[in-house]
């Protein structure tokens, strides 16, 4: 214990996680329900274990996850991954050669620009950004993000809904075009990188790997009714699918500017300690608040019977 003492102090740590690190952990945290052996007479040492244990332990993780006081950030990072996919990013990747003709491009010239430029161009962007990632932060690159993301769909849901958008040329369709890649470039670099990060830092040791597992779960549930609306959205209205994607990102960048911490440069230690400190602040308000109403009850009463 005195040589983990040394280590810790010559991490330049503060006090809260120097004694998070140094506290420890509780034995239902450390011990591992069921381990799976090596296989067939190896004599690997783990027992074996059947598929209901294994289904029984995880519907315990997912319990767990939802349970008192871990079920608001649990939500949280289901409610974020899944309108990652209703910005709209998949809707616009998997039919960008629909959209581009529905801008007015011929189907080989649509199919090129959809397919080959648009890949290179988010392999080109993506790369830097996951290097300079923490330069700017979780919660600045989401909401720096959401709003470029909310404002290029609402420019082409508008010129689409105004008529704008001619096949036989103007520029309009130039304009879709171009705020496509903005889009798809704005995604890559803030919301694609910024959400996934946060969402593993912002959980608690305790709940991480199931509540991540439950997020994800999210993320593909969101994905494949993106895939299977968008081409009713746009066979129905094309301003409508844009609409829909901007107003989605806009009221998830408003959730997130309320609920959302900032996480750069903390360890999870500290983050732990951020959350525990902001849900103590939210109880301690609601019981001033019910303290300051029974005080005023108390003043009715003594007035009217006095």
């Amino acid at each position: 214990m005195d040589e983990a003492r040394a280590v810790v102090a010559g991490l330049g740590l503060d006090e809260t996680e120097r004694d998070e690190m140094l506290t420890p952990p509780d034995p239902v945290d450390s011990v591992i329900p069921h381990e799976t052996g090596s296989g067939g007479g190896g004599g690997g040492g783990g027992q074996r274990t059947t598929l209901s244990q294994d289904v029984k332990h995880m519907l315990s993780g997912f319990g767990n996850a939802f349970s008192r006081p871990f079920r608001a950030r649990t939500a949280f990072g289901c409610f974020i991954m899944a309108f990652q996919q209703f910005s709209g990013i998949d809707g616009v990747l998997y039919y960008a050669p629909t959209l581009f003709r529905l801008a007015g491009l011929p189907s080989e010239q649509a199919s090129f620009l959809a397919s080959g430029v648009s890949a290179l161009v988010i392999m080109a962007v993506t790369v830097p950004a996951t290097l300079w990632a923490d330069r700017w932060g979780r919660r600045t690159s989401t909401l720096v993000g959401g709003t470029l993301i909310t404002a290029e769909m609402l420019v082409m849901g508008s010129l689409y809904a105004a008529g704008q958008v001619q096949a036989d040329g103007g520029a309009g369709r130039w304009v879709v075009i171009v705020t496509i890649y903005l889009f798809a470039v704005t995604f890559s670099v803030t919301w694609s990188i910024g959400l996934r990060t946060f969402l593993v830092e912002s959980l608690p040791r305790k709940t991480r790997s199931s509540a991540s597992a439950l997020a994800q779960s999210s993320n593909w549930l969101a994905n494949y009714l993106i895939a299977l609306t968008t081409p009713m959205l746009l066979a129905k209205s094309t301003y409508g699918a844009y609409y829909f994607f901007g107003f989605s990102t806009l009221f998830c960048t408003l959730m997130c500017a309320a609920f959302m911490f900032e996480t750069k440069g903390k360890s999870l230690e500290v983050i732990e300690q951020q959350y525990k400190e902001s849900r103590a602040t939210r109880t301690t308000g609601r019981w001033a608040l019910g303290d300051f109403q029974l005080k005023r009850m108390r003043v009715q009463v003594a007035s009217t019977n006095g």
